[in-house]
């Protein structure tokens, strides 16, 4: 330790000789750290600001979908009870997987039936299901060529 202390102390002699020579190298020494961290995080910077634009987009789009969806004007006291794929959104997410958006938001969650693909209703997986539409997939193996079925959302009968 001692020996660093007299390095120091040696090299303030020499600072103190030519201190404008150590004021302009400390200065571009800086400058040039300054500038080599604003280049490296500029560009993360840059790539966050991507990353938020895009989910900022994509969730305005999700918003602009859902509110095509809602009813408007005199329909909005008025939802739908019954729905088939004809009247609504079919978005296939995979070779057996596929989310349905109704046109207009029933009036309750409905009773979904599945006419096509024949399957038993235990393999079925519903996992998104609500008034305004629900997502299913069907077991590995499923051919689906069509998805069809029905969506009640009339009162149960007692």
């Amino acid at each position: 330790m001692e020996a660093f202390v007299r390095y120091v102390v040696g090299e303030m002699s020499t600072i103190a000789h030519a201190p404008v020579a150590f004021v302009a190298a400390t200065l571009i020494a800086g400058v040039l750290i300054w500038w080599m961290l604003d280049w490296r995080y500029s560009g993360i910077i840059a790539n966050k600001d991507a990353e938020l634009s895009l989910a900022r987009n994509e969730r305005d789009g999700y918003k602009n979908r859902i509110n095509e969806t809602q009813p408007k004007g005199e329909l909005a006291g008025n939802p739908i009870e019954f729905a088939t794929e004809k009247d609504s959104h079919v978005i296939p997410l995979g070779p057996n997987k596929f989310s349905v958006m109704f046109s207009k938001p029933m009036r309750a969650t409905p009773t979904i039936r599945i006419i096509e693909p024949a399957v038993p209703p235990a393999s079925v997986k519903f996992e998104y299901w609500s008034p305004l539409g629900f997502t299913i997939e069907f077991p590995a193996g499923t051919l689906v060529h069509q998805l069809r079925f029905t969506a009640d959302a009339h009162a149960p009968h007692s």
